[in-house]
């Protein structure tokens, strides 16, 4: 606030009146303004009000005046400001009046504006006779010289005369904010992170403090073993922002300018847009293209910024950075400058994938706010399930019966026109000589699956690897009554961001089921139900969901192939529900053991289905009695004689199936 000896210069004939007016309002003055630059903040101008006194500041019997000719706005009655308290005014904006946060509304107001000829100044007034000093507050002038109220100023001895704040540095989203003591410009400087609302901090360096993050850092896939870089950004705030003008720089080298004049360029609360490096495309819905050739791959030691304005080497124009590999990337110390980054930080990107990005988590600035996300979120919210390029796509379960020791797993790659390596993966289950650890099977960095096939997974075999098949060597079987089965993509077994795919089946608690609830592919508490798995039968994904019931058992599996094929038309005998190779009292009994003794099911319910009715009930055993016992009719073609047949019923076919009999083979 100006000194005792400042004010006598205004002149004898002011002293009273200004006496008068500083022991009511002279403790109250403007402390920080947000202004209209060009961007996003448009319409969001914001003049900050504190007492810097010790005593409250009574608005009473009515409110002072901001004044910025044409435009004023009086404050309402009865406004207490007490010490150490901030108010906000939103000019030209409407909403409702708080305690502590007021709007001019729009009519008869005007932006602030910034550059000009005159640049533009605001004025609090105890009254609205704007033309007499006396009633001046305070006062703050920026840009340029000679606004309205200046003289006024310059006579209450609260202004220098042609004293202007300097703003060609300020950039969207700074403020201008005075430090507390003096009433000139040397006591205002330009802060990049406003504080409305409460005690400035000590002023940061000029940059754009706009709330559009980078949030993800990485490549999205173009075609057949093509991939380009891709920048994405988020508006974390709850305003519109917009992207027209600004840049993206990778490796302080390459560069895009988002395009002005479009409203492609905006950006809602919350949204996400992509930009594309180095590929062509029609910019819109959320997706901007650099064109062919503006950019190289990202590197294993690398970096993107995001910028206001050029030059990029000015820290004051850096909006947001990340540096990984190493340190002492180009823009890193513009990046420290602007405190959008910490010196010698980087993120760590050992274990980042072929598909892998650089992801955020928060909007922190530094590396904490960064991890390794190898699941591929690009042009979604980070915490969103990923783009999964490879599922379990059928798993032989391992009964007791002839396959024992057969444990299967095929992998499907959902890419029609793209193979997927499968260097780095991994694909784990709880270890059985030891719950609640795993056992992992790790490929070898040439696996390979081809656009749109298969890779079976052979445990506990050894045998030399094919295209579609590998063996795990000595390993593991996977019991039926429960398991789980994790497929990552790097051997960081812990980070949900590495897995792409989860199953699990039967009773207790799946291992890794809290990593994959985690990573949005499976729902806690979920399983696939194995009741009636049996010996030589799948669980098969049915190519959609993540839940359990994306899930079936399949009698007649079809490792190697899709899980779409029909039921296979296997000969059977109708009565022979046990497979004994005739129809007998023993099969009767198998009907009802099943039906109401806990029992397997055969794997022929065609067989079974004695009455031909579609459907097994304890009907099918009553029928078969009869005909054993009683004369009754005989179960109908294929059966009961020694001869097999499929069945002759296509209808039935596609509603009861016979996936595997043996006596008849």
């Amino acid at each position: 606030m100006p000194s005792f000896h400042r004010r006598i210069a205004v002149g004898l004939c002011l002293f009273p009146s200004l006496l008068a007016t500083l022991s009511a309002q002279g403790q109250l003055a403007i402390s920080e303004v947000i202004f209209n630059p060009v961007g996003s903040n448009t319409a969001r101008q914001v003049v900050e009000l504190r007492n810097f006194g010790n005593t409250t500041v009574a608005m009473q019997p009515s409110g002072y005046w901001l004044y910025f000719p044409p435009a004023q706005w009086q404050f309402p009655s009865g406004v207490m400001i007490a010490p150490g308290q901030t108010v906000t005014v939103n000019i030209n904006s409407t909403g409702t009046n708080t305690a502590t946060n007021f709007f001019t509304g729009i009519s008869g107001m005007r932006n602030l504006f910034g550059q000009g000829s005159q640049g533009d100044a605001i004025g609090l007034f105890s009254t609205n006779l704007f033309a007499d000093a006396a009633n001046l507050i305070n006062f703050v002038q920026w840009g340029g010289s000679g606004n309205a109220s200046e003289n006024l100023a310059v006579a209450a001895g609260i202004w220098p005369a042609g004293g202007f704040i300097e703003i060609s540095k300020l950039r969207e989203g700074s403020s201008i904010a005075h430090d507390g003591a003096g009433n000139s410009p040397l006591d205002w400087c330009i802060d990049g992170s406003p504080t409305l609302g409460s005690a400035n901090d000590s002023c940061t360096i000029s940059y754009s403090r706009s709330a559009v993050i980078l949030n993800e850092v990485g490549y999205v896939r173009t075609g057949p073993s093509q991939y380009h870089v891709a920048v994405e950004l988020k508006n974390t705030d709850s305003f519109l922002d917009d992207l027209a003008g600004k840049w993206i720089v990778l490796g302080g080298q390459h560069s895009y300018q988002f395009p002005v004049g479009t409203v492609e360029t905006l950006m809602g609360p919350g949204e996400i847009i992509v930009l594309n490096c180095g590929v062509d495309g029609t910019n819109g819905q959320g997706q901007f293209y650099s064109g062919v050739g503006t950019f190289r791959d990202l590197q294993v030691s690398d970096s993107v910024s995001f910028h206001s304005a050029e030059p990029f080497t000015d820290s004051t124009t850096i909006v947001d950075f990340v540096q990984w590999g190493a340190a002492n990337s180009p823009l890193e110390d513009s990046a420290v400058g602007a405190q959008a980054w910490k010196d010698g930080e980087f993120v760590d990107v050992s274990d980042r994938g072929a598909r892998g990005s650089i992801a955020a988590h928060n909007s922190d600035r530094g590396a904490s706010r960064w991890h390794i996300d190898n699941s591929e979120s690009i042009g979604k919210e980070n915490n969103e399930p990923p783009q999964v390029p490879v599922v379990i796509n059928e798993v032989l379960i391992d009964p007791p019966g002839a396959n024992q020791a057969r444990t299967q797993v095929e992998l499907k790659n959902v890419f029609s026109t793209e193979a997927v390596s499968l260097a780095g993966w991994k694909l784990c289950f709880e270890s059985v000589s030891n719950p609640g650890t795993s056992r992992c099977y790790a490929f070898e960095a040439q696996t390979m699956i081809a656009a749109g096939s298969f890779l079976v997974v052979s445990l506990n075999r050894t045998a030399p690897s094919t295209a579609s098949e590998v063996f795990t060597g000595p390993f593991q079987d996977l019991a039926t009554s429960s398991g789980s089965i994790l497929l990552l993509v790097s051997g960081k077994q812990d980070d949900p961001n590495n897995l792409i795919d989860y199953l699990r089946w039967g009773a207790g608690p799946g291992y890794g089921e809290g990593l994959a609830t985690v990573a949005g592919i499976w729902t806690a508490a979920q399983s696939v139900g194995v009741t009636l798995a049996r010996d030589g039968s799948s669980i098969a994904y049915l190519g959609t969901g993540n839940l359990a019931e994306s899930y079936r058992i399949d009698l007649d599996p079809s490792l190697g192939g899709d899980n779409t094929e029909g039921p296979k038309s296997v000969p059977f005998r109708r009565g022979d529900c046990n497979d004994s190779g005739k129809a007998d009292l023993s099969d009767a009994i198998a009907v009802l053991q099943f039906l109401f003794g806990g029992g397997n099911p055969s794997l022929c319910a065609n067989a079974c289905d004695t009455n031909n009715d579609e459907g097994l009930d304890i009907s099918d055993a009553v029928f078969l009695l009869s005909y054993l016992f009683s004369g009754g009719p005989p179960p109908v073609e294929p059966g009961p004689d020694p001869s097999c047949a499929p069945d002759p019923d296509p209808a039935g076919a596609s509603r009861l199936t016979c996936g595997s009999f043996l006596s008849c083979q």
